[in-house]
């Protein structure tokens, strides 16, 4: 660190001449003036290094003692500034580059949304572009309370948000509301478990009314139940006073399978043959076509992978286009489960 600062004031390399060479450096050293790499030539000859800056306060002391001085080479940011004259702007282009930088850290530059479920992150958005928040507007006119206070007021699903900066970027992170008004949900000797209506992995799983049997990432079939319609009351011991029947509801996203094949008629081939086309990538093509009404049918919120790939039959003639598509699609369906007296087990 201190050669790099030695190298940004500059330094000379020197050598001087005389016989009283050791007080002239007695009286560089008692005026404060810094001298280093200190070396003997020859008796009365020695190479020395000073500073830019105390270079030009020796005069006085080399004729007092009677000393000749002799330039041996310079070395610095200010020579080499010297000797690239078209480079005499660049500290102060790095000087601009610094505050441009400091200057765009006053800015918002991205926002992030965490923990929304059922919500929509343009909604949340939206309601953030009301208060002229946006990616681009200044920090200092975000007010963090009023915005979580108009997210709550927007939202009656949000029981928890908070609203913060982070550097340049702002985060708003939200808790949906797992229990809404439980009595609306609580039938008078019915239960109702929610149970699996396909062949799923679990992605998310959000509870609302009810216990839940099953967590994420485990595979459920068809039929496997994933919430029980049960709500259990504690005391204060902690033991179990009472159990309520409710109507079980959550929020549960799972990946789905799908297998598909989509016949190529032999009309559709011979019109391809007469474009002048005709190819494996034309098939793809005509196969991508009845694909997209598929996947308009699947009611899924996100299609994650297709795997694809074309078979030719022997004749030639029939194509077959066929692969699996993987959904992120909610899961879940009701059934009424009918409460069994003990004595129909005795």
């Amino acid at each position: 660190m201190e050669r790099l600062f030695r190298w940004l004031r500059g330094y000379i390399n020197v050598r001087l001449y005389g016989h009283q060479i050791n007080r002239f450096i007695n009286l560089c050293s008692r005026n404060g003036i810094h001298l280093w790499n200190i070396s003997h030539d020859l008796k009365h000859i020695i190479r020395v290094n000073f500073h830019l800056r105390d270079f030009y306060l020796l005069k006085p002391f080399l004729r007092k003692t009677k000393t000749k001085l002799r330039i041996m080479s310079r070395h610095g940011f200010p020579f080499w500034c010297h000797r690239h004259p078209y480079l005499k702007w660049f500290p102060v282009l790095c000087l601009i580059l610094i505050c441009a930088f400091f200057y765009s850290r006053t800015f918002v530059w991205s926002i992030e949304v965490h923990g929304n479920d059922k919500i929509a992150e343009y909604e949340l958005l939206e309601v953030l572009k009301t208060q002229q928040v946006t990616v681009g507007c200044k920090k200092n006119i975000i007010d963090c309370a009023t915005l979580e206070y108009e997210i709550r007021n927007n939202f009656v699903d949000i029981g928890w948000v908070s609203v913060y900066m982070n550097q340049t970027k702002l985060c708003v992170e939200v808790r949906e509301s797992l229990y809404g008004q439980q009595e609306e949900y609580i039938y008078d000797g019915k239960r109702y478990d929610l149970v699996a209506n396909k062949d799923a992995y679990i992605h998310t799983f959000v509870t609302r009314f009810g216990t839940a049997v099953t967590e994420i990432g485990t595979h459920v079939n068809q039929g496997d139940l994933l919430i029980k319609g049960t709500f259990d009351i504690f005391d204060d011991s902690g033991t179990i006073k009472q159990t309520q029947n409710v109507r079980a509801e959550g929020f549960i996203l799972g990946d789905v399978v799908y297998d598909f094949s989509f016949p190529i008629t032999e009309f559709e081939i011979m019109g391809s043959k007469l474009a002048g086309n005709y190819s494996e990538a034309t098939l793809y093509r005509i196969g991508y076509e009845k694909l997209k009404e598929y996947i308009e049918i699947l009611e899924a919120n996100e299609v994650l992978i297709l795997d694809k790939r074309v078979m030719l039959k022997k004749n030639e003639k029939n194509v077959v286009f066929y692969g699996k598509i993987y959904a992120r699609e909610q899961i879940g369906t009701n059934i009424l489960v009918e409460e069994v007296s003990e004595n129909e087990f005795k």
